[in-house]
Formats: C-alpha cells, structure tokens, sequence
C-alpha cells in the first residue's frame, strides 16, 4: 500500500489518514468519503475562494451535516465588477456618426470635381501650414495669387485668426502677415446691401471684435454643462481662445493694424465693466495683464494724455486686485510681473518665445557659447596690431627645410638614388625653395621733447 502524502485541504482540516489500498476497498473508501464531506455536488470556484490562514487551518473544523449545500463564495468576476466604479455609457448622440451635410459642410469626394472657391480655400489652408518665418516671403506671394474674390477673403481670415489663437508662438508671425496683406490685398466691391467695399482691414477688426464679445456669452453657456469633464474641457477651450484673440490684437496694435482706442476699449471690459466692488473673472484679469505686458510700451510712449492716464488707471487697478484676499496666488504673480516690467521700463524678466529665423537662432546660439560669427570676422578688417602679432609668430615657428641639416628623401638600393628630387641647399619638399624672413626692423620710441622753463 502507498501513502498519499498530498491530500485535499478539505481532508488536511480534518486531520483524516487516508491510505490507497487493493481495488476492493477503494469503492468503500469513496463511501465514506462521502458521508464526510458530503453527497451534493460542489461547483464552487475553487480559484476565487480566500486563502485559509494558518490559525483557521491548523484548528478543528466541523464536518457539515450530511445531505447540507455548502456555501456558495462569490465569483472572481463578480467581485471585479462590484468593486469597479459604474462607468458612464456615453449618450447615443455622441456615438452617431455626423456627417458633412447634417453640419452645413460639403463632404470631400477623392477626385470630385472642386469649384473655383473651394479650390482656393484649400489652397490657403496648404499655404497656412507650411508658413514660417524662413518661408515667409515666398508663400506670401502666393497667398496674394490665391485671393481673388471677397469670400475667399473672408475664408482666408478667418483661417489665419483660426491659426493666430490656436497657435500662441506663431502670433506675431500672423500679425506680420495681417500687415502684409492689408497693405497688399485690394479692395473687393461690396455686397448686396452695404454700401462700404470689403477690405482686409475691415473684416479683421470686424472679426476680432466678434470674437472678444462672443468670449463672455461663451463663458455663460458653461452653466448648463452638467457633466464635469465636458464642462472642465469647454472652459479651458474657452480660456485659451480668450487668451489667443487678446494676444492677436495687442500683436496687430503692434504692427499698427489696430488703433490704440481698440485696446483701451479692452483693457476697460476687461477690467472696469462691473461694480467696483466686484472681482473681475480670472480669465478676465489675465487677459488684461497679457494684453498690458505686450501693449504697455506703446501706451506708456503715446502722444495722447488721455491714453496714458487711463493707462495708469489700469495699472492702479490690477494693484488694487492683487491686495485682494480671495485672488489666487497665479493671479497675483501674474500681477506683480506686470508692474514689475513697469517699473524696469518695460521689459520683461524673461524672453518671450517667438518664431524665429534659422539665422537668429544660429546667432543666439553662437552668443550664448561665446563665439562669434564667421560672417561678422569675415567682414571685419584686419587690426594692425593682429598682424605684427601675425609676423612675429611667423619669425618664431621653424622652417621647413631640406639639405644637410633637413628633410632627406630615403631611396631604395635598386634605384641607386637616381629618382631622388633635387632640391637645393635652401629648398623644401613641402613649400619648395626656402627663403629666409626679412628681419622686422622696430623703431625706437621718440623721446619726449623737453619742457621749456
């Protein structure tokens, strides 16, 4: 007979010998086994159950009476899903697929026929994104071939103001091409029921204007956004768009596009449409101070008192708002940098990040390593005393020469010397014949005339 050494854990507990014996008495033994643990079934999970600890293990455990269910555990998958947080099903709205024409778009067919508008619209959106400072006068060029009527005018700002918010860095670089094409562009007759013709200009500042009154209305329809992710999503798209238009028109007022009576204007909605009282919104407030730390050093320099006091007025104010206890603290630091500039004549404690040129990055690079540009030593005369120092260093480095005290050529046996190049005694196999350099003669200084008494 042989022991089983690895019984069950359900026989371990209950201390039971349990020994194979003859095949006779192994059908007597599944009898009494069953008696034990018991004759229903157990369809339990054996792999989700708990592990037993020793102290339950090692004590006494009760056989359950004959004929009894034994305890059903829970499964593994259910407990999972109990201890899972309930997901929200996203709405049936958002899972149908919307198309062009539910949206007043017109879909793209690959190799459809495109109208003489559309062409051009696609057109600027290719120009658009391939601009950048390095490339800025040729796709120019192009652009100015592309617009050709009043809509595709109108498309094409609207796609460079689109570009200008969503693209922070790249905003004066567009401020630069609203320049270029306001003083390039021509003017388009007018439409059916305005007298004034459509120009750049127009259409930009009507556009701008829209678009920094339509920020509070949007700021309003986030109150009826219930879900919190939806809602945290649309303010911080709202945020930045704020952010972008204030920053477009404080660039354009740079480049002399927007008249400084548009940016006091801001500065007053921003800051000063409301109760004294009353804490501005922080989007408000840090519009303002974007717009004060670009445009300040034109407002500070304008010709008009007017300007410049209410300048001032404006200043007073964001000082006011930072002594403000229930102001955040990014707010207040937001501040202090705004008067901080003001006071160092405004300029700014740190570098703003632009667009550059490969060429002024080269040069900023070069600046920081110490080293000066090829093109500038290039350019530059030789200083009289760089080449004495020249000179003497010439006088100082040894010749190189051949002869008897030289280089000599080393030449088979078999030739017998007869392919060895005959140099003279002053001669070089490197620089050929050798000449001396002319000793430098050095004036003695004049001696200072005497005084007379």
């Amino acid at each position: 007979m042989d022991r089983n050494m690895k019984a069950p854990l359900e026989l371990q507990q209950l201390q039971l010998e349990i020994v194979i014996s003859e095949d006779t008495e192994r059908e007597t033994q599944r009898q009494v086994l069953k008696q034990v643990v018991g004759e229903v079934e157990d369809d339990r999970d054996w792999r989700a159950r708990a592990p037993v600890t020793p102290a339950a293990a090692a004590g006494p455990r009760q056989a359950p009476p004959a004929g009894a269910a034994a305890p059903q555990q829970p499964d593994r998958q259910q407990q999972q899903q109990q201890a899972q947080p309930q997901r929200q099903q996203p709405s049936q709205e958002a899972l149908r697929i919307h198309r062009a024409e539910d949206m007043g778009r017109q879909a793209y067919k690959v190799g459809g026929e495109l109208g003489q508008q559309d062409r051009a619209i696609r057109q600027v959106k290719g120009i658009l994104n391939k601009l950048t400072p390095e490339k800025f006068e040729r796709l120019l060029n192009q652009l100015l071939e592309v617009v050709t009527t009043a809509e595709i005018l109108k498309h094409t700002i609207t796609l460079v103001f689109e570009n200008a918010v969503a693209q922070p860095t790249f905003c004066a670089m567009y401020a630069d091409l609203c320049l270029s094409l306001s003083k390039e562009l021509p003017s388009f007759p007018p439409a059916e029921g305005d007298d004034k013709p459509v120009a750049f200009r127009r259409v930009l500042l009507n556009t701008c204007q829209d678009e920094f009154e339509g920020a509070a209305a949007a700021r309003e329809e986030l109150s009826s956004i219930t879900d919190e992710d939806e809602r945290a999503a649309a303010e911080r798209q709202v945020k930045n768009r704020t952010l972008g238009t204030v920053r477009l028109i404080a660039e354009l007022y740079r480049k002399e596009v927007v008249k400084e009576a548009i940016i006091v204007v801001c500065l007053r909605e921003l800051l000063e449409n409301r109760p004294p009282k009353n804490i501005p919104p922080e989007e408000n407030i840090e519009s303002a101070c974007e717009m004060v730390t670009v445009t300040g050093k034109m407002l500070s320099a304008s010709e008009s008192k007017k300007t410049r006091d209410q300048l001032d007025g404006y200043l007073a104010r964001l000082t006011r708002l930072a002594e403000d206890k229930n102001l955040p603290s990014r707010i207040k630091f937001l501040i202090r940098d705004v008067l901080d500039m003001k006071k160092n004549k405004w300029v700014p404690r740190r570098e703003t990040f632009t667009a550059k040129k490969l060429e002024e990055v080269h040069a900023e690079a070069e600046a920081e390593l110490g080293m000066v540009s090829s093109r500038i030593v290039a350019d530059l005369p030789a200083l009289p005393v760089q080449a004495r120092a020249a000179a003497d260093d010439f006088s100082l480095l040894p010749p190189l020469r051949s002869g008897d005290d030289g280089w000599e050529f080393v030449t088979s046996k078999r030739s017998g010397g007869s392919n060895r190049p005959a140099f003279s005694a002053g001669g070089s196999a490197l620089i050929g014949d050798y000449k001396p350099p002319e000793p430098i003669v050095r004036r003695p200084a004049a001696a200072p005339a005497a005084s007379t008494a």
